[in-house]
């Protein structure tokens, strides 16, 4: 994805990052209630993760919340499981799924 991977002399991998890397970004609809934020949050929390983003806003009617969590460094398959992670909690009506490429200033260190 935005690394490539090449052994080195003495058995170790080394990551090369490329100036690139992808930032998947989760959208969800859930029930509108007072610990829905954290449960959604806990998701990434377990696996040692910050999201870059978190946007919420609820619906004109309050029974709703949309949100927009970004994370970069993600490969498509933990993108994958962390989107089924947030559709398995109760509340949860919807979670979409997708990335986007974003440009690094090529010399800063990932």
């Amino acid at each position: 994805m935005s690394e490539a991977t090449t052994p080195a002399a003495n058995g170790r991998t080394h990551h090369h990052h490329s100036p690139r890397s992808a930032t998947a970004c989760f959208t969800v609809c859930a029930d509108a209630g007072p610990g829905m934020l954290g449960r959604l949050l806990e998701g990434f929390a377990k696996r040692g993760l910050t999201p870059e983003r978190v946007h919420a806003q609820l619906s004109g009617d309050g029974e709703t919340m949309d949100l927009d969590l970004q994370v970069t460094g993600l490969d498509g398959d933990q993108a994958t499981i962390i989107g089924e992670t947030l559709r398995a909690i109760v509340g949860v009506r919807a979670v979409l799924v997708g990335a986007k490429a974003t440009a690094r200033p090529i010399g800063v260190a990932a």
